[in-house]
C-alpha cells in the first residue's frame, strides 16, 4: 500500500477511441475556474486524440458519470492502484416524502466503491454522506 498526500483526480471521459481517464493533478490546490480549465484542455485533447501518457497517470481517486446517460444506477470499477471511485448519476426530478407529504424534488444517486481492504467501510460512508451534504447545501447557504 502506497499512501499519498495528494489528490490527483481522475475524470472518466468517452472518447471516440473508448473510455479515457485523464488525471487533474493536485485538484485540491486549484479553483473551480481551474478545474473547469483542466476540464475544457483534456475535452479538447479527446477531440483532437493528443491525449498524453502523462495526462493519464498518477490518479489516487476516479471520478465517472453515468448521468449524462441518463443513468440512475451502476458499479463502478475501481482502476488500480486505486482504492476508490465515485460515479455521479443523472438528476431527475422523483417524488420524495419530506415533513410528512410527497413532493417532488430533484434527486441524484451517488454510488462509491471502495477496497475495503485498504478504505474502512464507515470512512467510506462518511466520505459519500459528505459529498451528498455539500451539494445539497452547496457554499453551505441556510
Amino acid at each position: 500500500i502506497v499512501f499519498r498526500n495528494v489528490f490527483n483526480i481522475g475524470i472518466a471521459m468517452a472518447t471516440a477511441e473508448g473510455l479515457m481517464v485523464p488525471v487533474i493533478q493536485r485538484a485540491d490546490q486549484k479553483s473551480l475556474d481551474d478545474l473547469a480549465r483542466e476540464l475544457r484542455v483534456f475535452r479538447d485533447k479527446s477531440e483532437h486524440k493528443a491525449f498524453r501518457p502523462e495526462d493519464m497517470s498518477g490518479g489516487t481517486f476516479t471520478i465517472t458519470s453515468m448521468g449524462a446517460l441518463g443513468g440512475e444506477w451502476a458499479t463502478p470499477i475501481i482502476r488500480s492502484p486505486e482504492v476508490s471511485i465515485l460515479s455521479i448519476h443523472a438528476l431527475k426530478e422523483k417524488p420524495v416524502a419530506e415533513a410528512g407529504k410527497v413532493v417532488v424534488r430533484p434527486v441524484m444517486n451517488l454510488v462509491g466503491a471502495f477496497d475495503h481492504r485498504v478504505v474502512d467501510g464507515i470512512v467510506a460512508a462518511q466520505f459519500i454522506h459528505h459529498i451528498i451534504r455539500e451539494l445539497s447545501n452547496p457554499g453551505g447557504a441556510p
